[in-house]
């Protein structure tokens, strides 16, 4: 199951506690840029994921465009710890909830879609 750079975005804001007005709003983006990049089909300029990137510094940039790695760095420009700073300054019992039901969203799809590949292969054992 492919997931676009806009879904992982959005689980990010969801786990930040952040609704699309206020994510443009700190990350200087046009109101609406979200939905209408929902609507085409999960894409972004590379101008808009610098502006992203440059307002999140604990958004890990190769999670966010390929889906490879954690959502969070370890380690922001600095050399400073993401730990240290911004989540453990931004982290509520409300962000953590959202956290854990983005994940348990993310684990019935994969499971779904798992699920699907087996009868897939299933299927396509019986043809050999």
């Amino acid at each position: 199951m492919f997931i676009s750079i806009i879904d992982r975005l959005a689980h990010f804001m969801d786990a930040k506690g952040l609704n699309e007005h206020k994510f443009c709003s700190l990350t200087k983006l046009s109101n609406g840029l979200i939905g209408k990049a929902k609507k085409s089909g999960g894409q972004l300029k590379s101008e808009s994921i610098e502006k992203i990137l440059k307002s999140f510094p604990e958004l890990n940039a190769r999670w966010l465009i390929t889906g490879e790695g954690d959502m969070y760095n370890s380690v922001v420009g600095d050399g400073s710890s993401v730990l240290g700073k911004s989540i453990s300054q931004n982290i509520t019992k409300a962000s953590v909830a959202a956290i854990i039901s983005s994940h348990k969203a993310l684990i019935s799809t994969y499971k779904t879609h798992i699920s699907m590949l087996e009868e897939k292969i299933k299927e396509l054992e019986k043809d050999l």
